[in-house]
């Protein structure tokens, strides 16, 4: 299985090939459209059928632009590398619920011992109201 490191540099190769397409075909339409006006003409039809799928063309690297993202995430999220550490990471998550747990159970038995704090806090007022001389 392919590291995170190869995927992305595959991933950028790609990204420069289509870049580099891109490029290309646009530098083809620019010629088009500047060959015409240097010879003070407008296109001819073949020209602009030319053009029209260049720029087409265009559209569907860029359209490979986006499927190239998708499937990288996708072979990223598929690494072992991402899969340990959503492990690892599940593992914390786990371990924090066990922690918030525990938190709970302290506090219902703090709320417990101060309810019977104030309770013996009462007794003794009263026993103290009792035994005090008037």
């Amino acid at each position: 299985m392919a590291t995170i490191e190869e995927i992305t540099a595959e991933a950028k190769v790609a990204r420069q090939n289509l870049a580099d397409l891109e490029t290309e075909l646009q530098e083809e339409i620019d010629e088009i459209r500047f060959r015409a006006f240097k010879e003070g003409r407008p296109m001819t039809d073949a020209e602009r059928a030319t053009r029209n799928d260049r720029r087409a063309q265009k559209s569907e690297a860029r359209e490979a632009y986006v499927a190239l993202t998708f499937m990288t995430l996708q072979r990223l999220n598929q690494s072992e590398e991402v899969k340990q550490l959503t492990q690892k990471i599940n593992e914390i998550n786990q371990g924090l619920a066990d922690d918030l747990d525990d938190l709970k159970k302290i506090k219902r038995y703090a709320d417990t011992a101060a309810k019977v704090a104030d309770g013996l806090a009462n007794i003794a007022t009263n026993i103290a109201g009792i035994v005090a001389p008037s």
